[in-house]
């Protein structure tokens, strides 16, 4: 064979190795996308500082083992029903209208059916696996314990950052 011929068939066989390469690592990376495309979507909610929080209080519950923050201007009550429910409603001082309500009740509690257009994902909210709710404008989140206690997290007119950073704050003290 002449060199030119030679030169040739190696040029050839090159191309066509390169050619299987790329498409073996597009099946590849396909296949992965298709993969990760059919994993169930959960957000990684990172901890962002829309509002000052060096001031805000400290909520602790020993009973049920958690704390959270809140803003310094805000105030909670809380409230027993029968001793079955136990609500913790958070406030804005300046304006009650504004905060939100932490229902904590015992496994198995359902409020019902709300709206037909309810939209749920879940986050995970300072390592907790939470599910949120849009349901037809109001915002809440559920969240259990160990399947020993299961939280829901209400808003009420509050500020949909403000009530997310509020709960990135929340975490199991025990």
């Amino acid at each position: 064979m002449k060199n030119s011929q030679k030169g040739f068939v190696g040029g050839f066989v090159v191309g066509v190795a390169a050619v299987l390469l790329v498409l073996i690592g597009g099946y590849f990376a396909f296949t992965r996308m298709l993969e990760k495309s059919s994993e169930p979507a959960v957000q990684q909610v990172p901890v962002t500082t829309a509002y000052e929080t060096a001031n805000w209080k400290t909520y602790t519950s020993n009973k049920y083992g958690f704390e959270f923050q809140y803003p310094a201007n805000f105030s909670y009550s809380e409230n027993k029903t029968g001793g079955v429910v136990n609500t913790l409603a958070v406030t804005d001082s300046t304006n009650t209208e504004k905060g939100f309500s932490l229902i904590i009740n015992n496994p198995g509690f359902s409020f019902g059916e709300g709206c037909y257009d309810t939209q749920t994902t879940t986050k995970i909210i300072n390592g907790i696996s939470m599910n949120r709710e849009d349901d037809c404008g109001e915002i809440s989140y559920s969240f259990s314990q160990n399947n020993k206690q299961d939280y829901i997290a209400i808003n009420n007119k509050l500020d949909v950052k403000l009530f997310d950073q509020i709960l990135s704050t929340f975490k199991f003290t025990k």
